[in-house]
């Protein structure tokens, strides 16, 4: 990590020409996505630059990423057309929603995460799912 008065510059450890990125809540977390032979997510320490979790199980670009307000769960949203949830402590993926036709653009949860948004391409519905996964967690 390179450190400049105020700015920070991370150099993250990815093997990816494309990258896609969102903080968490407290902004001491990044969620990273990109390209790649086989597309990975990466959660980082912001602080110190180090690698927490690697997720994977998409079979495309991951570009879509979201963090619950309680920084519990993440989305990730992928060329593939799935969206996966997970959790972030135990670093599982605990549900994937299958049934998008095109790739997905975006996710994002509610506050209140029973309630959860996936966006595809630009003509096509807004889908709204409440998720069963977060009724028992809690």
């Amino acid at each position: 990590m390179t450190t400049t008065g105020r700015n920070r510059t991370l150099r993250l450890t990815v093997q990816t020409s494309e990258m896609y990125g969102a903080f968490s809540p407290d902004r001491s977390r990044l969620l990273t996505g990109g390209d790649g032979h086989v597309p990975k997510v990466h959660i980082w320490d912001v602080e110190t630059g180090n690698c927490l979790q690697a997720l994977t199980g998409h079979k495309g670009p991951v570009a879509a990423l979201a963090w619950t307000e309680d920084q519990r769960w993440v989305a990730l949203g992928a060329f593939d057309g799935c969206v996966r949830l997970w959790d972030v402590g135990s670093g599982i993926c605990v549900c994937v929603l299958e049934s998008h036709r095109s790739y997905v653009r975006s996710v994002d949860f509610s506050q209140c995460p029973l309630l959860f948004a996936v966006v595809r391409d630009a003509g096509e519905p807004v889908t709204c799912a409440t998720l069963p996964i977060f009724r028992r967690s809690r």
